[in-house]
């Protein structure tokens, strides 16, 4: 039995094997999940991850499930923990899609009696990372082909789970566009150390691929104005410079990280790479049951 709470817990056999059953899902021939149940824990707000894997299921033969609150056990109480509430989901299900702003998540997958998929915590968003390699892929080419960039607040946890991925499969040069004080909070993982820069400048004149994950103003002294965070975004300005053919991600929601005015820029591929998610997520639910 397999859980993926972190991107560690795939090597790169796992990450192409996944990326292979997303293509079938996408071409109509992977094979079905009949009768089995998909449980989501999701104790945080979510649009494309939540839709993705109840879809994902559906769409496999199997069907979802969804809990969105631990049982208050009375008035002043707390309520049941985490880890009792995972069990209990877990007993009664073939997967578990847990998505909580905790970083608790392998302290509570002890007693878990399925795999158990991150659907997003405090420190990683494993199969949002999974989507952005496959979403790059199918529509920018082979990452090794690739000059990768991502810019914008490097500290949030869809970068982290990134990096790791592409450190399994490494694009030709990757560009780290970090705005002040929001660079990688973990260090850079040796295998991209000698492909990847990192200027105090953004600069998109000679990326294939943008991605951009967002750059919120943050607090006191580490806030940034709107004119700042513009230099970090996609702005009719930026976008001069990014080559025509040029893609440009987001994992959304999207906030202000893309200009009204760009969105309709046809180098903006964000709604295809959602749409994509879908078939990500069928290719872990199979991959993940064929483990099991």
């Amino acid at each position: 039995m397999r859980h993926v709470l972190r991107i560690d817990d795939l090597d790169g056999g796992d990450v192409e094997d996944i990326l292979a059953r997303a293509e079938r899902a996408r071409v109509g021939s992977l094979e079905r999940i009949d009768g089995s149940i998909v449980s989501l824990l999701f104790l945080s707000p979510s649009t494309r991850t939540r839709l993705g894997f109840e879809i994902a299921a559906a769409k496999l033969g199997g069907s979802a499930v969804c809990l969105t609150e631990t049982r208050q056990t009375g008035p002043g109480l707390p309520p049941e923990t985490l880890g009792d509430t995972l069990r209990v989901c877990s007993g009664m299900s073939d997967v578990v899609v847990v998505r909580a702003d905790s970083d608790v998540m392998e302290s509570v997958v002890n007693d878990a009696r399925c795999p158990v998929v991150n659907g997003g915590d405090a420190l990683e968003h494993p199969t949002q990372a999974l989507i952005d390699r496959f979403a790059i892929e199918q529509l920018a080419g082979p990452i090794g082909n690739l000059h990768v960039g991502i810019a914008g607040d490097l500290t949030m946890r869809s970068v982290t789970s990134l990096l790791a991925v592409l450190a399994l499969s490494a694009p030709r040069r990757l560009s780290l566009f970090a705005a002040p004080g929001r660079g990688p909070t973990v260090a850079l993982p040796a295998t991209l150390v000698e492909r990847t820069e990192q200027p105090s400048v953004p600069e998109f004149a000679e990326l294939d691929v943008l991605v951009l994950p967002g750059l919120p103003p943050g607090h006191g002294q580490k806030r940034l104005d709107d004119a700042t965070r513009g230099r970090w975004a996609l702005t009719p300005t930026t976008a001069r410079g990014l080559p025509r053919g040029a893609i440009v991600l987001s994992p959304g929601p999207v906030i202000d990280e893309i200009h009204p005015d760009c969105r309709n820029d046809p180098r903006v591929r964000v709604l295809e790479e959602a749409d994509l998610g879908l078939f990500v997520r069928m290719g872990l639910l199979s991959w993940l049951l064929e483990q099991a």
